[in-house]
């Protein structure tokens, strides 16, 4: 008998198993509205490409024109138009970066390989071992036949 029911996912997934986006607690949204409101009216420019009327639209965005006539810092409507911030690891595009071993890890393998090929190359030599090559020339044909 198989299971036909939803997928159970964990908390901050939809449906689709993409993960939800990351919303502020009130706290840091309010922390952020009052440090975005003292560097505006500093005269400031956190964000040129936005335009800093101090009034939101019925939207919540910026326009320029007030819709309802509220008055609003500003602050808590402001949305990043810049790049995304990756974090380490990740190219610009999201992708992750190939792993990179460190020098003592690169060392410590080269080491183990140099010993491994010489205890090979001597067992050979002694006539201890016979390599298989027409296991790796079957593959070989295997891989390159249409």
């Amino acid at each position: 008998m198989q299971y036909h029911g939803p997928i159970a996912l964990p908390p901050g997934y939809d449906k689709y198993g993409a993960p939800l986006p990351v919303q502020d607690t009130p706290e840091v949204a309010h922390v952020k509205a009052i440090r975005l409101a003292a560097v505006a009216e500093a005269g400031g420019d956190i964000y040129p490409s936005v335009h800093h009327s101090g009034v939101a639209s019925h939207s919540q965005q910026y326009s320029g024109v007030a819709s309802h006539s509220q008055q609003h810092s500003g602050a808590e409507n402001i949305r990043y138009h810049g790049p995304i911030a990756y974090s380490p690891g990740y190219d610009k595009y999201g992708a992750p970066l190939p792993v990179l071993e460190t020098p003592e890890v690169a060392h410590t393998k080269a080491e183990h390989f140099h010993n491994y090929a010489k205890t090979l190359s001597n067992l050979i030599a002694k006539g201890l071992y016979e390599p298989d090559y027409t296991a790796q020339k079957e593959e070989h044909e295997h891989h390159n036949s249409w």
